[in-house]
C-alpha cells in the first residue's frame, strides 16, 4: 500500500511539485484513498504556465519530479490558482467549464483513471 511521495530531487524542487507531494500524502493517509491508486502504473503530467510537475504512480509508490519527463498517460494544466482551488476541494468541472483547468487524457489510461486521479487530488 502507498504511504507517501517520494520526491526525485528534494533540495531544488517547485512550489507546485510540493504542493501536490503534500496534497498526496494527505490523501494517502486515508486508507480508502490509498488503494483508488494502488497496483497501478499511470504517469500524470501537472503543468501551469511557469512549472511543471510529472507524478509517476507505480506499483507501491509515487515519485514526482520536476519539469516534464517521458509521455504521460494524463496531463493537467491551469493556473496556480485553480490548482490549488481543486486542492482545496472545489469542483473541477467548474474550471474545466472555465476553461481554467484542462484535464486532457493521452493514452486509455488516462480515460480510466482521469476521475479517480480527480478524487485523490482532492481535500474535501
Amino acid at each position: 500500500m502507498m504511504e507517501s511521495v517520494e520526491v526525485q530531487e528534494p533540495g531544488g524542487t517547485s512550489l507546485l511539485t510540493l504542493m501536490l507531494k503534500r496534497l498526496l500524502d494527505r490523501s494517502l493517509q486515508d486508507p480508502r484513498m490509498s488503494r483508488v491508486m494502488a497496483s497501478r502504473v499511470l504517469t500524470v503530467r501537472v503543468r501551469t504556465r511557469k512549472m511543471a510537475t510529472t507524478l509517476f504512480f507505480e506499483s507501491d509508490r509515487i515519485l514526482a519530479e520536476d519539469g516534464n519527463r517521458g509521455r504521460p498517460d494524463l496531463e493537467i494544466s491551469g493556473d496556480l490558482p485553480s490548482l490549488l482551488s481543486l486542492a482545496l476541494g472545489a469542483n473541477p468541472v467548474r474550471a474545466v467549464l472555465a476553461r481554467r483547468l484542462r484535464v486532457r487524457p493521452r493514452s486509455l489510461r488516462g480515460w480510466v483513471y482521469a476521475p479517480k486521479l480527480m478524487r485523490i487530488l482532492r481535500l474535501g
